[in-house]
């Protein structure tokens, strides 16, 4: 075969490809939809607070007109100050006019008079007068500033014969005739008749409107629970924004008390007060935060549904791929059986002419050199027919071998072939024979023994310093998945025959040639390489299936299928599946090294109803079994890369999990398996297994603990 370099797997960068693609597209899907979000956040802020600011304009406005209502009568009473003689006037004079003026304002508390000494001279409440005002804020302002208009001071209590609670003191400037302080009159207003306009003003469950006195105090805020009338305002950020800035937008961060808010400030510069109205972030981002969680589970879905459908892909590209080259190995083999078949014809014909013209020759007894001819025509026979029984390989082996089958019960043919086979092994080889009911078929019963001694030959060959031979038969269903996966078998019941070995195995390099006519892994002179081309042939034209199981250093197993007879002359058992039991969501911890077995195997099992956590090897399972909270059963390969076996896993984790049962699966046969360890109770599925063999096993497995 000429030489050249490997050829690259396609899956490698077919799943590169595919899995950066995939990639890729959710990157580009999650930064569009962030950006999306992103912009749709700004635009809510942008709009929450401009919402804020016209809200706190309409507040402003609103408390300029109550005050101006208030303004109004003090106006007035300004106006009589110089004409009725000033605040030190007689009461005549006063009363009548204070008394006007509290009736036509129905939301103050009282009016006073106070000269410009700070003493109340005349008042609506008569205990007021002779109080001092002079160190209030109202008359601070007032005798200083003779711009002044209209002035709110801090919230003053009010007295119990009117209920108590506070007021908001309002006062304006008296004047004599020369212009000069002559002392100022006061009107309080009650805040409820701001409460009920501000309670109006929709700011949600987590805002709230604020009226701030410039003086660093809390005139009113709505809800009344987050600050009462008079606290204290002076390091409130939304007072000193207002003051320095006039009229704007704040964002306030996040406090132990609040959420962050979004305020719009406006301040009364006239009447030293500010109007804020602050709406909670949080609730304004609400329904932006709900669609980003709502994209967040949308783009997990499909990260889900992405990677389920790469995972698919890439088990059917793997069971392609497993198909094609199984393909491909057949075609080489029907290649190599037409070449075989052809050569061996001719070569078949050549010898008849050889032996026939041999068989003619007559030797006179009296010649000198007959006992020399005598040997030389014996050796050229000899020859001949060795020659015939190598041809008769080969033409086993093309299919084109002449059979006479007939119906054989295999199980009944290999217990008479016991004596025969025991002295094939030897004495340092333990042959033993399970031997089930394998039904009847219809092959050649003396090709079959052919095949089977060639395998018992091999096999002792396989164990130089003796060991084990575990001959097994039975009937068993291959369904149309193993027929899928394995293109030279198909889909029916068939007698298995089992022949398995604990020699020195085959590596895997050979393995997919050891079919092949004149392959041999033996020393030169030490057979022909025809032996397992001779039974591959036999069984495929027999319409069976062969297949071959081995590990280096832990021997081989070789299976030959034969289909079931249908010969009405006998009583027939045909194997028929049965309904497969199924799981009720236990967790299985599944140990196998054969990615496409591995993978076959999740399949059937999560369609059966079982959660599956697969493992590639030993420490992958440890590992996984760490992190599961529950596992239900352990289905392992007995044969496993790295530091221990399947039968070492299950006693690992036993440590942790005592009661934790064990399914088993191998090629190998229970004899096999039993020779090689210590255990002495297995529950084995062997290999191959089809969905109802699986789901059986997995189910006889649950219902009861395997202990190693």
């Amino acid at each position: 075969m000429a030489g050249g370099s490997p050829r690259r797997d396609p899956r490698g960068a077919f799943r590169r490809n595919a899995i950066l693609l995939t990639v890729a597209v959710l990157a580009l899907l999650s930064v569009l939809r962030g950006f999306e979000l992103a912009l749709r956040r700004d635009r809510a802020l942008q709009a929450s607070d401009q919402r804020a600011l016209d809200l706190a304009h309409i507040l402003a406005r609103y408390v300029r007109e109550a005050f101006a209502a208030q303004d109004a009568a003090l106006r007035q009473l300004a106006a009589s100050n110089a004409r009725i003689g000033g605040p030190r006037a007689p009461e005549r004079e006063w009363q009548p006019l204070l008394a006007a003026a509290r009736a036509g304002i129905g939301t103050v508390g009282g009016i006073s008079v106070v000269d410009r000494d700070g003493v109340i001279c005349h008042a609506t409440l008569p205990t007021m007068v002779g109080e001092s005002r002079r160190a209030g804020y109202l008359f601070g302002v007032l005798s200083s500033d003779a711009g002044a208009g209209l002035v709110a001071s801090t919230p003053s209590p009010v007295r119990a014969v009117f209920g108590g609670g506070l007021m908001i003191p309002l006062g304006r400037r008296l004047e004599d005739a020369r212009g000069a302080f002559d002392g100022m009159v006061i009107a309080t207003l009650r805040p409820d008749s701001l409460r009920a306009f501000f309670h109006t003003i929709d700011v949600g469950a987590e805002g709230m409107v604020s009226l701030l006195h410039a003086h660093g105090v809390v005139l009113l805020r709505e809800p009344s629970m987050r600050a009462a009338i008079g606290d204290d305002a002076a390091a409130d950020p939304l007072l000193a924004f207002g003051l320095a800035h006039g009229a704007g937008t704040l964002r306030t961060a996040e406090t132990p008390a609040q959420p962050a808010m979004r305020n719009g400030v406006v301040a009364m510069r006239e009447q030293s007060l500010v109007v804020a109205v602050s709406l909670s972030e949080r609730e304004v981002l609400a329904w932006v935060d709900r669609d980003g969680r709502v994209s967040a589970v949308i783009l997990g879905f499909l990260t889900l549904v992405a990677a389920a459908s790469l995972l698919a892909a890439f088990r059917l590209q793997d069971r392609r791929v497993a198909m094609q080259l199984a393909a491909q190995r057949s075609q080489h083999l029907e290649v190599l059986g037409r070449l075989t078949g052809g050569v061996a014809h001719d070569f078949n014909n050549l010898l008849a002419v050889i032996l026939g013209y041999a068989s003619l020759v007559r030797i006179d007894p009296r010649s000198p050199t007959f006992t020399e001819d005598k040997e030389a025509i014996d050796e050229i026979r000899a020859a001949a027919t060795r020659a015939s029984d190598l041809t008769k390989q080969l033409l086993a082996f093309a299919r084109r071998q002449p059979l006479q089958p007939r119906r054989i019960a295999v199980s009944d043919v290999l217990r008479q072939m016991e004596p025969l086979l025991q002295r094939t092994v030897g004495e340092d080889v333990v042959l033993r024979l399970n031997l089930r009911d394998a039904g009847a078929t219809k092959i050649d019963p003396v090709q079959f023994d052919t095949a089977i001694l060639n395998l018992v030959v091999n096999a002792r060959h396989a164990m130089p310093r003796g060991g084990l031979l575990v001959i097994e038969s039975g009937r068993l269903h291959l369904d149309e998945h193993y027929a899928r996966a394995n293109p030279d078998a198909r889909a029916g019941d068939f007698s298995y025959v089992s022949v398995a070995d604990t020699g020195t195995g085959i590596p895997a390099d050979v393995l997919p040639h050891v079919f092949e006519p004149f392959f041999t892994t033996r020393p030169a002179n030490e057979g022909t390489g025809l032996g397992l081309a001779m039974v591959y042939g036999f069984v495929r034209q027999s319409g069976g299936h062969a297949r071959v199981y081995s590990e280096v250093g832990q021997g081989t197993t070789v299976k030959l299928y034969f289909p079931l007879t249908t010969d009405d002359a006998t009583e027939e058992h045909p194997i028929r599946a049965t309904d497969a039991p199924r799981g009720h969501g236990e967790v299985i911890l599944l140990a196998e090294d054969d990615r496409a077995l591995r993978a076959g195997a999740t399949r059937m099992l999560e369609s059966l109803g079982y959660h599956v956590v697969a493992a590639a090897d030993g420490p992958e399972a440890m590992a996984r079994a760490h992190a599961e909270p529950r596992i239900d059963l352990l289905f392992t390969d007995v044969v496993l890369p790295g530091p221990f076996s399947g039968l070492e896993l299950a006693a690992e984790l036993r440590t942790r999990r005592p009661e934790l049962p064990a399914l088993f699966t191998s090629g190998y046969s229970l004899d096999i398996i039993q020779h090689r360890t210590a255990a002495t109770s297995l529950h084995l599925l062997s290999k191959p297994y089809d969905h109802t063999a699986l789901a059986h096993a997995v189910r006889s497995a649950l219902e009861r603990s395997n202990p190693v």
